[in-house]
């Protein structure tokens, strides 16, 4: 079995925290984020061009195939879909991309915490 939507999202938010850093997060629109669109997924938000191609580029993501054929960096980190499996693409992207939506209301959540604890600085 391979590795949950939320475990490959969590490397793909570390390595988005290590390439770029952690404002990267203000740069997404969680109200068009669409994993299965090339112009409102992760890395086209994150891109200059916001385009998933140039997002790849630009974060260095280089694809090396599995025996299957199938680009191991983009599925590990959670930034695509392979299309195999028992569910649809469809249902895949959306799974991913509700992984994501998780990801990143946790992670606001928790810096508003963080700013709540420090006095509202």
């Amino acid at each position: 079995m391979g590795a949950t939507y939320a475990s490959r999202v969590k490397r793909g938010a570390a390595y988005l925290d290590a390439r770029i850093g952690r404002n990267w997060e203000k740069r997404i629109d969680p109200t068009t984020l669409d994993l299965q669109d090339g112009c409102e997924c992760i890395l086209a938000q994150v891109s200059e061009s916001h385009r998933y191609l140039d997002g790849l580029n630009e974060l260095g993501i280089k694809d090396l195939e599995d025996r299957d054929g199938a680009p191991k960096a983009r599925i590990y980190l959670g930034f695509s879909e392979t299309g195999k499996g028992k569910i649809s693409i469809g249902e895949a992207f959306k799974r991913l991309t509700n992984a994501w939506l998780r990801l990143l209301a946790a992670r606001a959540a928790a810096r508003y915490l963080e700013h709540i604890k420090n006095g509202g600085k």
